[in-house]
């Protein structure tokens, strides 16, 4: 995968993960009168989950580019995300 293109979704991703974040602080399962809490919470799971296995994607080729070439141009690490997990706490 070109570096580019590696470096274009690490910022997608990250953009998307901010956007999660936001949503996620506002979600039902926070009010009191939720009637349903499990289940939004279910839902949030779920698309924590899908969020960690595109983090580790991103993470796998980023050291696959990392480690594939050696000259400065191709150095692409994927930057620091803040774990999506971290919403379970």
């Amino acid at each position: 995968m070109e570096v580019g293109k590696l470096k274009k979704r690490i910022a997608e991703f990250d953009t998307t993960q901010a956007d999660f974040r936001h949503t996620f602080e506002k979600m039902r399962f926070y009010k009191f009168r939720c009637k349903r809490p499990y289940e939004h919470l279910n839902l949030a799971n779920q698309v924590i989950n899908e969020h960690e296995q595109k983090m580790k994607t991103l993470q796998v080729q980023s050291e696959i580019n990392e480690y594939g070439h050696s000259t400065e141009n191709s150095n692409c690490n994927l930057c620091y995300y803040r774990n999506p997990h971290h919403c379970l706490k």
